[in-house]
C-alpha cells in the first residue's frame, strides 16, 4: 500500500485535545508495519542490519516495527541503537538548527536502518546524515531510513526516505502513535490531526 491512502476521516474525541480527524486507524498502522516489517526483511535478506530509531517520536513505531521484524527467523536485526535529535531556533527568524546525538557502537554494521516517525522538510533526517558520515566514515556503507511517514509534499532537502508506511499529502500537524502535541498525547493509538488545524 505505502501511498497517500487515508483511511477512516472520521471524528475521533480525546478528551484534552479537542475534536479531531482520524487519518489512520489502529489497525490500519499495525498491518502498514507488519507489511513494511516484511519489505524490510526482504531487502536485507542474508544480512544484519542496525535499527537506529530517532527520539522521541519514533520510539512507538520502532518498538512495533523491531517485534515484527523478530517474527522472521532468522531475524536480520543484529542490534538496536538509539539516536537523540532536536530542533531549536537558528540565529534569525525563519531559521531552525537540528542537534543530533549519536550512539556509541561497539562494532559498526555494514547497514545502518534510521527509524524516523515522519519526515518532513528533511532538515533533521540531512543532518542525522551528515553526522553518521562525518562520525562512522569507515565501515558503514549504507545507511538507509525507514519513516511511519513520508510527506513529501513538505520537504525541502534531497532525503530519500527508502521504505515507508505512508506518504501523506496532508499538510496538517499530526499527532499520536508517538507524535506529540507539546510532550503529549504521543500514546494515542491512531494517527490523528486537530479539527482546527490548516495546511
Amino acid at each position: 500500500m505505502g501511498d497517500s491512502e487515508v483511511a477512516g476521516d472520521h471524528t475521533s474525541e480525546v478528551s484534552t485535545l479537542g475534536p479531531t480527524r482520524v487519518l489512520y486507524g489502529k489497525g490500519l498502522i499495525a498491518g502498514r508495519v507488519r507489511e513494511l516489517a516484511y519489505e524490510i526483511n526482504e531487502h536485507y535478506r542474508g544480512q544484519q542490519v542496525t535499527l537506529l530509531p530517532v527520539m522521541k517520536g519514533a520510539f512507538v513505531f520502532a518498538a512495533d516495527l523491531i517485534r515484527e521484524l523478530e517474527r522472521f527467523v532468522p531475524s536480520v536485526v543484529e542490534q538496536v541503537a538509539f539516536i537523540e535529535a532536536s530542533r531549536y531556533a537558528g540565529d534569525h527568524p525563519g531559521s531552525e538548527r537540528c542537534k543530533v546525538r549519536l550512539p556509541s557502537f561497539g562494532a559498526i554494521s555494514h547497514n545502518l536502518l534510521i527509524v524516523e516517525d515522519i519526515v518532513d522538510e528533511g532538515y533533521t533526517a540531512a543532518q542525522i546524515m551528515v553526522e553518521m558520515i562525518r562520525v562512522y566514515p569507515r565501515g558503514v556503507a549504507n545507511i538507509s531510513i525507514a519513516a511511519l511517514i513520508d510527506r513529501q509534499v513538505k520537504r525541502q532537502t534531497d532525503i530519500r526516505v527508502k521504505f515507508s508506511c505512508f506518504v501523506l499529502e496532508d499538510k496538517r500537524f499530526v499527532i499520536g502513535y508517538g507524535m506529540d502535541l507539546n510532550e503529549r498525547y504521543r500514546g494515542l493509538s491512531e494517527i490523528v490531526v486537530r479539527d482546527d488545524s490548516r495546511s
